[in-house]
């Protein structure tokens, strides 16, 4: 289950989680952007939740990997496709390969590393 993080100011704060504290503090920051989180469940070495942005279904994936690979949204891409959902957002504390980046340039993926993630808190 996700877990109530500390105090988090810093990039190297939020780097330090582990994914059931990162997982808590995504939820809460989305919910301060107006999402609603539906449910959320853990697989391998990720958490994806399934949220709503304004009566969309969006999924958001949550990662603490170093790196993520261009595999990571081609895979969340996939599970969009399944299920039905056209909006996601892959998250992690870390950062991206440049791969990743520039696969997820023009789908309707967004990518947020933790500088980004640590300005959306302010």
């Amino acid at each position: 289950r996700i877990e109530k993080p500390g105090r988090i100011r810093t990039v190297e704060d939020l780097q330090t989680l582990s994914l059931p504290q990162l997982g808590g503090y995504v939820a809460d920051l989305f919910r301060k952007h107006d999402f609603l989180i539906n449910d959320y469940r853990f697989e391998k070495e990720r958490l994806d939740f399934q949220v709503s942005y304004e009566g969309e279904p969006w999924i958001l994936r949550v990662m603490t990997a170093e790196k993520i690979k261009p595999g990571v949204p081609q895979e969340l891409a996939q599970r969009m496709k399944v299920e039905g959902v056209k909006k996601g957002v892959v998250i992690t504390s870390m950062d991206f390969q440049e791969g990743a980046a520039r696969w997820a340039k023009d789908k309707p993926i967004a990518l947020i590393d933790g500088v980004t993630l640590i300005s959306m808190n302010d």
